[in-house]
């Protein structure tokens, strides 16, 4: 299977240096530089990088006679790929491009290294030449080579009529593990071909540093061990996987509750997270996503469990009635919106009166307060889900609640009796006197307590 990804490098020009070598002539072309675009290519699983050569004009109507002096020069000395009769059409036994210079969808993918003049994708070029590199896979072409067009009337060599360019040369490499970069520094003639011939022959030489793409680092997996996690949270940890020891990779969480440790290395490594607890009472879900070079991003998807249905608050906490009574109200919450709940009073003078039941993230409790008639204060909760809400109600006056018995009955001789007094509290205090000097309280006529 074939697979293709076009890189368009014009950072690559940086190291570019042109030097005319004549004082340009009426209606003369402008060359700027040269001008390289890459592709690499996956053929039988084989990486190769593809670069192609142009020399770049500001017109479209200019003809390059020849290229010659050329010297190239691989950083790390990596032989280019010279496959003319596998990879490429054969014409009776003999080397020429053709319509192989096309990439893919080509039947005939051009992964191999050649020198023309005016080779374009989708033409045949009969003015293009073998650099016949000796040995066979050759870091470099003999030095000061040369190619030229035999016979400039057909203007093999004509630039572009769209971008102004002529195809120079190609040259391939099996795509290397780490950076490397291709030199090359040329001479060529060229010429005006505006009126349908040449104008006077121009002159100029350049050089261009070109970088090959690392493309190991196109590929990337990336596997957690394990990505679904219950609601108490937990740890994991994944392997990443490169194209080569020399490509960085990142992990980073788009979640705060989703941790990573150790996010970044270089070459096949791992890394750890966490998971923090889920308090909500739905599920969720966060990304992982792991970068290296050009290859495409690796998304790990982490996701946990709901926490059980609870009850998380009462708010406010507490509340304060006078002795008279009264109503109030409290708001319930919970961890999740399908959470229900039930509200219970711990005594029969605090009535809920509404939301007993319920479900929602939210809602209200009302209640009433029936009045206090002790001298004393009082408490009560109203419980949900374990949280409760507490109510104060505040102590009544003091006061005599009965003289038992109300009525007695004495003979005239006269004689004694007794009666109980009762009030609202332990700590009330009375005061008992008589209306008739003929009724004498004995003992008792002041006091203090209950009974």
């Amino acid at each position: 299977m074939t697979s293709i990804r076009r890189i368009l490098a014009p950072s690559w020009r940086a190291m570019l240096f042109a030097v005319s070598l004549a004082s340009a002539p009426t209606g003369a072309a402008t060359f700027q530089d040269y001008v390289a675009e890459t592709t690499v290519l996956e053929v039988s699983g084989v990486s190769y990088s593809v670069i192609d050569l142009y020399a770049q004009f500001e017109q479209t109507n200019v003809h390059v006679v020849n290229a010659y002096d050329v010297t190239l020069s691989n950083a790390n000395g990596t032989a280019f790929h010279h496959s003319d009769l596998n990879t490429l059409q054969a014409l009776a036994g003999t080397w020429s491009p053709g319509l192989s210079l096309n990439l893919p969808p080509s039947s005939n993918p051009a992964i191999d290294t050649f020198v023309t003049i005016g080779g374009s994708p989708g033409s045949a070029n009969t003015t293009s030449l073998d650099p016949n590199f000796s040995p066979a896979n050759a870091a470099v072409p003999p030095p000061d080579s040369g190619w030229y067009n035999s016979n400039p009337a057909n203007v093999q060599g004509l630039s572009d009529s769209t971008t102004g360019r002529t195809l120079l040369a190609r040259f391939v490499i099996v795509t290397p593990a780490g950076p490397e970069s291709l030199e090359y520094t040329g001479t060529i003639t060229f010429a005006d071909y505006t009126n349908g011939s040449n104008g006077p022959a121009q002159q100029a030489t350049s050089t261009v540093s070109i970088a090959y793409p690392s493309g190991s680092c196109d590929s990337l997996t990336a596997t957690a061990s394990t990505s679904n996690f219950a609601a108490t949270g937990g740890s994991g940890t994944a392997t990443v996987t490169v194209g080569g020891a020399d490509c960085d990779w990142t992990a980073s969480s788009d979640s705060g509750w989703l941790t990573v440790s150790s996010g970044a290395g270089t070459g096949d490594g791992s890394f750890s997270f966490s998971v923090a607890i889920n308090e909500a009472a739905t599920q969720r879900s966060a990304t992982i996503t792991v970068s290296s070079g050009s290859a495409a991003d690796v998304g790990i998807t982490v996701t946990q469990d709901a926490a059980a249905c609870a009850v998380t608050g009462l708010t406010p906490a507490t509340a304060s009635v006078a002795s008279s009574g009264g109503t109030g109200s409290v708001t319930i919450s919970t961890n999740g919106s399908s959470c229900s709940w039930t509200a219970t009073s711990s005594a029969a003078w605090l009535t809920i009166t509404s939301g007993s039941t319920g479900t929602g993230a939210t809602g209200e409790i009302a209640y009433s307060v029936s009045a206090n008639s002790n001298a004393s204060s009082r408490t009560a909760t109203i419980t949900a889900g374990g949280q409760t809400h507490t109510v104060t109600q505040d102590a009544a006056a003091c006061a005599v609640t009965g003289l038992t018995p109300a009525t007695a009955s004495f003979a005239s001789s006269g004689g004694t009796g007794s009666v109980t007094i009762s009030t609202n509290g332990s700590s009330c205090s009375w005061t008992a006197t008589s209306s008739a000097a003929w009724l004498t309280i004995t003992s008792g006529s002041t006091g203090t307590g209950a009974t």
